[in-house]
């Protein structure tokens, strides 16, 4: 999602949460956004289905806003190089933190590694990587991988 001339708007890529569905937007047909009511938008997901959604009437939020820029990208997998301690992880997932214009340099960094002692591949959420300081932090260890969204749900600051 991003701002122009004061509305949001929705992007390929953005994941809206609602009810229980995680839906990654491909394609959008329509969309508005009201202040004070939220998104009303038609678009298909990555799956192909149709999908239909009023915020203000059916709940949920945006996730993931625009694409993560790319030096982001570079920095935090030039910082798992840079550790010992997570050169056995995979990256697999960089969102923003925030919704809030003022946090565009915090992040949410997802990465998987296998685990002998859970004899299977387990994930970790940090819910801060900061880009201005290039620190991580705050790692929810050993998670499977249903209980990724509901991480990155529950520390998403969301803007009310």
């Amino acid at each position: 999602m991003r701002e122009e001339n004061g509305n949001k708007i929705l992007e390929v890529g953005d994941i809206i949460y609602c009810k229980g569905i995680r839906a990654e937007i491909d394609r959008i047909s329509y969309q508005e956004y009201w202040d004070g009511y939220g998104f009303r938008t038609e678009f298909w997901d990555t799956k192909g289905n149709y999908r239909s959604w009023k915020q203000d009437l059916d709940g949920g939020f945006v996730l993931n806003y625009s694409p993560v820029p790319p030096e982001v990208v570079e920095h935090v997998k030039e910082y798992f190089a840079d550790h010992n301690s997570l050169r056995n992880y995979e990256v697999v997932e960089i969102c923003r933190a925030s919704e809030h214009p003022e946090d565009n340099y915090l992040y949410m960094v997802v990465a998987k590694k296998y685990s002998d002692y859970f004899n299977r591949t387990m994930y970790t959420v940090w819910t801060s990587w900061n880009e201005t300081t290039q620190c991580l932090n705050y790692g929810h260890y050993d998670l499977l991988a249903e209980s990724i969204d509901v991480i990155k749900k529950e520390y998403f600051h969301k803007v009310n």
